[in-house]
């Protein structure tokens, strides 16, 4: 048998045969409820999402994003994408988060401590309060789940039978002392195999790596990039730099090539403002080794010049990019338009050095000092987009395109 209450405009039913206190217990959780749909209805919170194969995590003490995974679904989807349960938390599902910034005092003796180079040879980011650098290795407990207060829904599992689906509000701990929060769950039904991605209102990319064959993939030098960012304390990108920057014109010796080979085509902008060739690359500037690759050692004794009969103009080059927070690849085509002279000694990005024989020898190269990979020649320099949300992980040249 059951009576009724009010609360606020809204009648609750109630079962007189309860004692008070779990009529009490009742009553909370129907006022909790009612303040939530409340919070809901004005917005005030957002509803919960449950976490999908590809959510974006972050650790507190960690520098970058990584993605959730799930090697055996539990066959419950979301549109093409599993859902996870709270068990999904060993090293299958939790990747690293960059370098660790997780004080030494809190695990010194307790744990080991991580290097600080990671699996791509480059020096990690060190926090200002530690002695040395260190990379992410996650350490959760075995047998430890994530932590949630919604335990309604349960999905049968293989392993463990049934467990709580997880949710993004849901937190794991780590052994090092950080927080792992979900940071954002995929869209479903927008995953595409292949396709444009918009990476600015100008800048057009495409999903996946490129399937142009016979391309000489270049040597990034990334941990003199790194250390460049390191001393100059730049705050922007993954690095403290970023991988793109801005050129105003197109070199003369770009039209007088395509003259004496006979060609008139076409060289920008398009119709949003990016400088193009005819078959839609971006016409960019790049380091004298991207330009010509082996530079340094093909003209020994030279390689301090610069000299323009030592470059092809019209060489084309994939610049593949990974997002740093969702992982996604992406392939941007571009034509090489301008060498860069302030990338000494390298010859790959912006040191702000000049080549010490080339026209910009003596030159204050400060405001080139940005290391950035590829110089984006006439395109719009205050509409960046999700530019610096990527990083290049790859830059494949293939030859003069004529």
């Amino acid at each position: 048998m059951s009576t009724s209450y009010m609360i606020g405009d809204f009648i609750w039913a109630s079962d007189i045969a309860k004692d008070r206190k779990e009529k009490e217990k009742d009553q909370q959780e129907q006022f909790l409820y009612l303040m939530y749909e409340h919070q809901l209805y004005h917005k005030i919170i957002q509803e919960q999402k449950y976490a999908l194969r590809g959510s974006t995590l972050g650790c507190s003490y960690g520098t970058s994003y990584s993605l959730l995974d799930l090697i055996q679904d539990h066959g419950i989807y979301k549109g093409n994408l599993p859902v996870l349960t709270t068990i999904d938390s060993g090293k299958s599902n939790i990747c690293d988060f960059g370098a660790c910034l997780c004080p030494e005092s809190n695990y010194a003796g307790r744990l080991p401590m991580t290097e600080g180079i990671d699996k791509n040879g480059k020096t990690v980011r060190k926090a200002s309060y530690n002695k040395y650098a260190h990379i992410c290795i996650p350490m959760v407990p075995e047998g430890s789940v994530w932590k949630q207060l919604d335990h309604s829904i349960m999905a049968k599992t293989c392993a463990k039978g049934y467990a709580p689906m997880l949710v993004d509000s849901a937190v794991l701990v780590c052994q090092y002392g950080g927080i792992i929060r979900i940071i954002e769950v995929p869209q479903t039904g927008t995953t595409q195999e292949s396709g444009d991605v918009a990476i600015s209102p100008w800048l057009t990319g495409f999903q996946g790596n490129p399937t142009k064959a016979g391309g000489t993939s270049i040597d990034l030098k990334a941990n003199a990039r790194v250390q460049l960012g390191q001393k100059n304390k730049v705050e922007t990108g993954i690095y403290g730099i970023d991988w793109y920057s801005y050129e105003p014109a197109l070199n003369k010796n770009v039209v007088k090539q395509y003259s004496a080979a006979g060609k008139n085509l076409e060289i920008g902008p398009n119709s949003s403002g990016a400088y193009v060739n005819e078959g839609g690359r971006y016409w960019v500037a790049v380091g004298p080794e991207i330009a010509t690759p082996g530079y340094n050692n093909k003209y020994p004794g030279q390689q301090g010049t610069l000299s323009e009969g030592h470059f092809k103009y019209g060489t084309e080059v994939d610049v593949v990019l990974k997002h740093i927070q969702t992982g996604e690849i992406v392939y941007v085509q571009t034509i090489v338009g301008d060498v860069k002279g302030h990338t000494y000694p390298d010859g790959v990005f912006q040191t702000g050095d000049p080549y010490p024989h080339s026209s910009n020898a003596g030159e204050d190269g400060s405001d080139h000092r940005n290391g950035s990979y590829i110089e984006f020649i006439g395109s719009p320099q205050n509409q960046n987009g999700s530019m610096s949300k990527y990083e290049v992980i790859n830059i494949i040249v293939y030859g003069r395109s004529w």
